[in-house]
């Protein structure tokens, strides 16, 4: 998304601007980066400068970090602002940020679930000119339950199937909490893939997962494993293996004809605390992203 007339580029960055910002390391979220990128200077948090690093081989001659609550100065060549990031409670390392010129104010939202940190953020940051709104689940349906109670809805499908192969869906980074929790509870590391373990292993969690299928009986892969390449047709399977879905959309696939196991679960905000968010802020005008 580019700011206009400020030379900011948020979660874009295959066109030319001033200074680039990137909230978090989802795919969605990074049209045009690659290795050997070098437009400008990237800003980010320090988890997502060592994830870059890992993945595409960016380095401090293009990443800079940008620790929450405190304010950086940047010039971004048609101009200076001042900006300010945010701790998303999205996935590790996520952001949100605050821009700031003489006679603007701006606020980037990236994805984010509601938290009273955010919450107290939003009171300070009320009245900004524009506000740009992660609304995935932005409809009167989705409605979840708090993180804490979907997790333990997790440990209680893993604990009603650990004799089995449990699956879990999770991505390459995010939904991190599950594991954690599951690790924690069950006392075993959860089986990844080689990428997935380098990403964990640059945010020192590797002592989750590993990379021996023999030491656990517990997976994790990306949600579009199951529906490519995991054998789940052969209702063999289901005596001997367990898949478990936590996602928002389970509001929409709470009865899965294909046995899956879906809990609502999401690290967005739910449709109420999107109506609450925005009453806070009081953005003279919203954007949804």
């Amino acid at each position: 998304m580019r700011i206009d007339g400020q030379g900011i580029r948020v979660d874009e960055f295959g066109g030319d601007g001033g200074a680039y910002f990137l909230t978090h390391l989802h795919s969605d979220h990074m049209a045009g980066l690659a290795k050997g990128w070098n437009r400008g200077l990237l800003y980010c948090s320090a988890l997502t400068a060592k994830l870059l690093h890992e993945r595409l081989d960016l380095d401090g001659d293009v990443v800079r970090v940008i620790e929450p609550g405190r304010p950086v100065a940047v010039d971004a060549g048609s101009g200076a602002f001042s900006v300010t990031a945010i701790e998303a409670n999205h996935c590790p390392g996520a952001l949100m940020f605050h821009f700031e010129w003489p006679g603007g104010r701006v606020l980037y939202t990236g994805d984010f679930r509601l938290s009273d940190d955010i919450r107290a953020q939003a009171a300070a940051f009320a009245g900004v000119d524009v506000a740009y709104v992660d609304t995935t689940y932005d409809h009167p349906r989705y409605v979840f339950p708090s993180q804490e109670v979907s997790i333990a809805q997790v440990l209680e499908l893993v604990a009603e199937h650990m004799d089995k192969e449990v699956f879990l869906a999770v991505y390459s980074i995010g939904k991190t909490k599950i594991l954690q929790a599951v690790v924690e509870k069950f006392g075993v590391p959860v089986y990844v893939t080689d990428q997935v373990m380098r990403l964990y292993r640059a945010m020192g969690l590797d002592g989750l997962v590993t990379r021996d299928e023999d030491a656990t009986n517990l997976r994790a892969y990306a949600r579009g494993y199951y529906g490519k390449y995991f054998p789940w047709r052969h209702r063999r399977f289901r005596s001997t293996h367990a898949v478990i879905i936590p996602t928002g959309w389970a509001v929409d696939t709470r009865h899965s004809p294909n046995g899956y196991l879906f809990v609502p679960y999401s690290e967005h905000c739910d449709y109420p605390e999107l109506c609450e968010f925005r009453e806070i802020l009081r953005a003279k005008k919203t954007v949804p992203i």
